[in-house]
């Protein structure tokens, strides 16, 4: 489905079940385009934390590249600017928001211990 397209009936071996999706802070520009797409179409579970971009525009594609002639620092710059239409019920200048907040413990990880995985097994394990 595109919004500047007709809906296309998918395939009879498409896959019907629930989708869950990762998403936080480092989620932004094009990279969020899945999730909201997801949850417009109702068929993913959000998990994690919000993400880092708002839902109604995003940077991505076309960069210009500075290089500063003293130093040599370099920075990239998104030139180019997406518009997202979507219909979502939530403040449109936020990121987008989470079905099941789950907040990575760094303490944890270092001791090996994922809780962001071990919670998003147990959601799946639910949904069964």
């Amino acid at each position: 489905y595109h919004v500047e397209l007709e809906y296309k009936e998918p395939s009879k071996a498409a896959f019907t079940g629930r989708v869950y999706l990762l998403i936080d802070g480092g989620t932004r520009n094009s990279g969020i385009l899945p999730a909201i797409i997801g949850r417009v179409q109702d068929r993913v579970v959000l998990i994690g934390e919000e993400s880092g971009s708002n839902v109604t525009t995003s940077t991505g594609g076309v960069r210009l590249e500075l290089v500063l002639p003293n130093s040599g620092l370099r920075f990239k710059i998104p030139v180019q600017k997406q518009l997202i239409d979507a219909d979502l019920d939530q403040p449109r200048d936020s990121g987008l928001q989470v079905d099941q907040y789950i907040e990575q413990d760094p303490y944890e990880l270092a001791k090996g211990n994922d809780s962001v995985y071990d919670a998003v097994r147990m959601l799946i394990n639910e949904y069964r």
